[in-house]
């Protein structure tokens, strides 16, 4: 039994560890999200899923969470290239002077980009320099392209970057965008800064415009060599940050950033959002089979394009949390009835796998344990029971609430509440004690005031007890028989 006790409280250590070895395993594997918008009270969403290996992602699911509300879970099985999706490039080309020696090179990235690009494009090209500019828009065949890129006049005395990206972004932001529309942002540029900002402030001022445009994607394709820190920003955008020396590696830059956009997935999902709510905030449960990848991603400040702006630009979170702030004033303002006031919802957590295996070890753990408590009862039962002599009493007079006993050690007799063997006497304390010791019966009389006899013979100290002697207590008397 011993040994049985062991073996299970070894297992219960094992499912103990187990949550925490599987958990050492996950995340070995990278899913990005590159871009999410609604449109249409469609959530598109697109995934970069590169990492993963073409079988773990048919075993991959993503649940959908919208302001906390759960829309499901959904597999990867769309690849862009495969879809009906319309991918926007504007291409933001740095026109500063020195710039010029690149233009052969930035036309073969152009040329290898929608070259390469499977589904329908349609490309836009805006300068940076001084200040953002639009060059060209609507272009959707490759000559149509290599002639704007051509015409591009590298004339620029200053080049500030972040100017150039937020005018990029508030353009392609005020734009109308089709259902399922994927729209990329592309900066061409030497890396060559002529503003007055510290590579510090541009990187803070570039992390922030991407961090709040979750729907475009941001690429870059630099021909020098960035500042570190900016270099560090751009590389955690959400789409290609490349580098290129000539010609051959420009083109195979924009083969790249048209690979990336083909086999990024897309997850289309009917969403309910407020009529008034221009930006929400979106959870992504992402739990890929064997433990690679399981983790929850939040995407704030999501744009609604079916709630249009004057200015056709994105809300500012600053914005949206006075007109928030003014709307639960209005509200508590209000005066509220049974029928209108209603409970807010708690807010829905999601637990990833490696949470879900540790509570279901812990669960186990528990039960393995409730197992062992229960085993040891029963077992010292058994044993209880095997150890004590059977003994049942057969009334000649008096009263007795139960005739048969096990006797282990010691029984006590008499009119006292906790009496093992209950007599139905008053008056005088009667107490007497049976005790089973070496295999011998002995009783013996605990009270002055009590009167005990066997077989008609007054005790006064302990005395063998055997199978079929009468014994009289106070007034009960009954036969003893022990069953070996």
């Amino acid at each position: 039994m011993k040994k049985g006790i062991a073996i299970i409280l070894c297992l219960c250590m094992l499912l103990s560890v187990l949550p925490l070895c599987t958990g050492a395993a996950e995340n070995t594997a990278s899913v990005n999200f590159t871009s999410a918008y609604c449109a249409g009270k469609n959530l598109y969403t697109f995934v970069d899923a590169s990492d993963l290996s073409r079988n773990d992602i048919y075993k991959t699911k993503v649940g959908i969470y919208v302001n906390s509300f759960n829309y499901g879970k959904q597999n990867l099985v769309n690849r862009v290239a495969q879809t009906d999706t319309r991918v926007c490039y504007m291409l933001l080309i740095d026109l500063s002077t020195s710039m010029a020696k690149y233009r052969s090179a930035i036309k073969a990235f152009a040329d290898s980009l929608v070259q390469e690009t499977a589904n329908d494009y349609s490309i836009q090209i805006a300068s940076l320099g001084e200040e953002f500019s639009l060059v060209a828009e609507n272009l959707a065949d490759a000559a149509s392209v290599g002639r704007a890129v051509d015409n591009l006049q590298y004339t620029q005395q200053r080049t500030d970057i972040v100017s150039g990206i937020e005018g990029a972004v508030n353009h392609l932001m005020s734009q109308s965008r089709k259902n399922g529309d994927l729209v990329n942002l592309v900066l061409v540029t030497d890396g060559i800064e002529y503003s007055s900002s510290s590579n510090q402030n541009q990187a803070d001022k570039i992390q922030a415009i991407i961090d709040e445009t979750p729907e475009i994607v941001v690429h870059s394709l630099c021909f020098g060599s960035f500042d570190q820190i900016v270099a560090d920003v751009l590389s955690r955008a959400t789409g290609k940050s490349l580098y290129a020396a000539s010609v051959s590696s420009a083109a195979q830059a924009g083969e790249g950033v048209a690979d990336f956009i083909n086999n990024t997935y897309r997850l289309d999902c009917g969403v309910s959002i407020s009529a008034n709510a221009r930006n929400f905030d979106v959870d992504y449960h992402i739990a890929t089979a064997g433990e690679k990848y399981d983790k929850i991603i939040s995407l704030k400040n999501v744009v609604n394009f079916d709630v249009q702006e004057n200015t056709g630009q994105k809300t500012k979170p600053s914005e949206a949390q006075s007109e928030q702030e003014t709307t639960e004033k209005e509200t508590k303002e209000q005066p509220q009835t049974s029928e209108t006031t209603k409970e807010e919802e708690p807010e829905k957590k999601v637990l990833t796998k490696g949470q879900k295996i540790a509570i279901i070890g812990a669960c186990a753990a528990a039960a393995l344990l409730a197992v062992i408590i229960t085993l040891i009862v029963i077992r010292r039962k058994k044993l209880a029971v095997a150890n004590s002599l059977p003994l049942s009493l057969e009334i000649i007079s008096g009263e007795m609430k139960k005739s048969n006993y096990l006797l282990k050690d010691t029984l006590e007799i008499g009119n006292a509440p906790k009496a093992d063997i209950s007599l139905a006497e008053s008056g005088v304390l009667i107490r007497a004690v049976i005790t089973r010791r070496e295999g011998e019966v002995y009783i013996e009389n605990l009270s002055e005031e009590t009167k005990v006899s066997i077989n008609g013979m007054k005790i006064y100290s302990e005395n063998p007890l055997r199978d079929g002697d009468t014994v009289r207590i106070g007034n009960t008397e009954f036969i003893v028989h022990f069953h070996q």
